[in-house]
């Protein structure tokens, strides 16, 4: 699917993209109480990063996927929340290889102006190195990087991110392991 004649209709949303193109495969289920599942897998060649932040970064490239969509209908105990689920998702930024597996999103009915993330585990090395050679990244966050030095990985990853470009200031990120819980905001 070429979705790219349509992506001027998304800078209503404050998104400004320039590749549309998806290729992939799904297929819907109904699910006991009307909830639908949407399942399958999907590979956009470019994604700009740009695009859909206000960082001038570069864009990140060959991302796969495969994905689990529920969406629960009115009427139903979890009516309005939408859950996406990731076993597999990759890319490459700066042909540095991401890897996120396991990747949940959840969009609550209540709240649908956030998005909570989960991951199971973060590897830093891959997402540091990518930045660190990205040339539009800022003075400050190279600084910040390369001073703190991040490596190893974080596990049981939260994060509350807004879904409206102008309130990215209220993201919070939550690590959780058996002995404490690190918010950051």
């Amino acid at each position: 699917v070429d979705l790219t004649p349509v992506l001027p209709a998304v800078k209503a949303f404050g998104m400004n993209l320039e590749h549309g193109r998806v290729d992939g495969a799904s297929w819907f289920e109904w699910r006991a109480g009307g909830a639908l599942e949407v399942r399958g897998r999907a590979g956009i060649a470019q994604l700009d990063l740009a695009g859909i932040s206000k960082l001038a970064l570069a864009p990140v490239k060959n991302i796969k996927a495969e994905f689990l969509i529920r969406d629960y209908p009115a009427g139903h105990k979890d009516a309005g929340r939408r859950q996406f689920w990731l076993p597999q998702l990759t890319g490459t930024w700066h042909d540095v290889a991401l890897k996120f597996p396991q990747l949940s999103v959840t969009i609550d009915g209540a709240q649908p102006q956030h998005a909570q993330l989960a991951l199971p585990e973060l590897q830093l090395a891959p997402l540091v190195s990518a930045a660190l050679a990205d040339s539009n990244l800022s003075a400050h966050l190279r600084e910040v990087l390369t001073t703190l030095a991040p490596q190893g990985a974080l596990r049981n990853v939260q994060l509350d991110l807004p879904l409206h470009p102008d309130r990215l200031d209220a993201l919070r990120l939550r690590e959780r392991t058996r002995e404490h819980t690190q918010d950051h905001h």
